[in-house]
């Protein structure tokens, strides 16, 4: 996923430097204009790879102003509390809760609907391994709250509830499905291994614990750790468990 976060700069009002490093992901406090230019470096040329959005009001070269920035849609993959590649020092959990990996999908309003894709990469264990989305409400939009969430290398395993809604399913048998999921919230990451009933959720770039070593990928590269939460033996790389990556292909 982009490092950036829609919905962070407003519509209308002032915005700052401070307020495109946090849209598009820098956390350090001197960043060259051009890498803001569209296809710059950290501005798409057209479409992002995996989380979809037009640019075209961002020039790619000459002068550029603060309101061509503004209402980008940019999906994110956060945890809460921060730990390691999603440690921005941005404020977007605030709002949260619970402890957990989160899909970030306030870019959007609660009237879109977004095209979540998910694409298998690995599947390398001998229990049947799903990953979920869950999110605060349901289809028609009632209240389901969360009422738990899971540190990082805690239990993220759906038999232990947490609350909310299901809204996506991908298991081990499908290579590649995309999923329609309400825009305006954020979709809290689970997973289930069927046989141990205990189970860990990662972003890549996450420490896994002990030997089973830091997760692969980008931070839309989502790996799932079986029979138990943490630890253990190798899974990253080819040696993953169940790893699929996210991606956001549209929206209405």
């Amino acid at each position: 996923m982009s490092n950036g976060v829609g919905g962070w700069i407003d519509s209308s009002g002032p915005v700052s430097f401070d307020d495109l490093r946090k849209q598009w992901g820098y956390t350090q406090s001197s960043v060259p204009i051009n890498q803001y230019y569209r296809g710059g470096g950290k501005v798409p040329g057209t479409v992002l790879p995996n989380s979809s959005g037009q640019y075209s009001s961002i020039p790619s070269s000459g002068q550029i102003g603060m309101n061509q920035f503004r209402n980008h849609k940019i999906a994110r993959i956060i945890r809460k509390n921060h730990q390691g590649p999603t440690n921005d020092n941005n404020r977007e959990t605030y709002s949260l809760n619970y402890q957990a990996l989160y899909l970030d999908l306030t870019g959007w309003s609660t009237s879109q609907n977004v095209s979540v894709n998910f694409q298998q990469r690995v599947d390398n264990s001998g229990n049947f391994i799903r990953m979920y989305l869950y999110g605060p409400v349901n289809g028609s939009g009632s209240s389901t709250p969360f009422n738990g969430g899971y540190a990082i290398r805690g239990q993220s395993d759906i038999e232990y509830g947490y609350g909310g809604t299901q809204w996506v399913e991908f298991n081990e048998n499908q290579s590649n499905n995309t999923y329609s999921v309400k825009g305006g919230y954020y979709y809290m990451f689970r997973s289930r291994d069927d046989s141990a009933r205990s189970s860990g959720i990662y972003c890549g770039g996450e420490n896994q614990g002990g030997g089973a070593g830091t997760a692969s990928g980008g931070r839309n590269y989502i790996t799932v750790h079986d029979a138990g939460s943490c630890c253990g033996d190798n899974n990253t790389g080819g040696n993953a468990d169940f790893a699929a990556e996210v991606y956001i292909t549209g929206w209405s």
